[in-house]
């Protein structure tokens, strides 16, 4: 639907019953697929006329396995169009104007297995900047009675203003991570990024963090989160 809305500035639903009663509805909905990873984010209003003026926003997430393993969540398609109940009629506003995804998070943890470890992490972003163009990278280390989250947003690597991509490394081998932070004895397990005051609206925006591993792989978690805001 969204992609005809910007291919032909109108798409009537007469026949689309599903869709058509998504879009008659206001405030907030989300619908959820989870076997395809993807979900609709919507918000409408009603209007005196008797329309709902609607922002729509499709999204997906992943979080692959393999020899690195990572967490993504995504803008797919985006508009803000008015939907018209006596002609069962979408007309499109504005395409590419959806739901701002703020305070967005993804992160990979909980990393378990034999002597297992994160080695190094990457961020790689297309985000609309609310003021500094770059994200949080926030890393933390199992103790032995709980968890511990460091910023390290100090020593990240990045080489120009532009950039797009954040690199952090950390200790290569067992025994030199157990012996940072004054021989605490803790290993990486978990890392993540956020997106502090930028946030994804538009087709295209996502927010990736990429991480590679030591030791025998037995299973991790894949997370992502964010707060929805609308421009009606």
């Amino acid at each position: 639907m969204l992609t005809s809305l910007n291919n032909d500035g109108s798409v009537n639903l007469a026949s689309n019953t599903t869709m058509r009663d998504v879009v008659s509805q206001t405030g907030w909905k989300r619908y959820n697929s989870l076997s395809n990873k993807y979900m609709y984010v919507i918000y409408g209003s009603a209007q005196p006329s008797g329309a709902v003026i609607v922002q729509m926003s499709l999204i997906s997430w992943s979080g692959n396995n393999g020899n690195t393993l990572s967490s993504y969540v995504g803008v797919d398609n985006a508009a803000m169009f008015e939907y018209d109940p006596s002609t069962k009629t979408a007309t499109l506003l504005y395409y590419g104007w959806g739901i701002n995804l703020k305070n967005c998070y993804v992160g990979v943890g909980n990393l378990a297995g034999s002597q297992t470890f994160f080695l190094s992490t990457l961020t790689t972003f297309s985000l609309q900047n609310g003021s500094n163009p770059y994200n949080k990278i926030l890393w933390s280390k199992i103790l032995p009675g709980g968890s511990t989250t460091y910023d390290v947003l100090s020593s990240l690597v990045k080489s120009s203003l532009y950039d797009s991509n954040w690199g952090k490394s950390f200790p290569q081998d067992l025994e030199s991570q157990l012996r940072i932070d004054n021989n605490e004895r803790k290993l990486v397990k978990d890392v993540g990024t956020h997106s502090e005051n930028n946030y994804l609206c538009s087709p295209g925006n996502y927010l990736c963090v990429t991480a590679s591993y030591s030791g025998t792989y037995s299973s991790h978690k894949a997370v992502f989160k964010f707060t929805c805001t609308n421009n009606l």
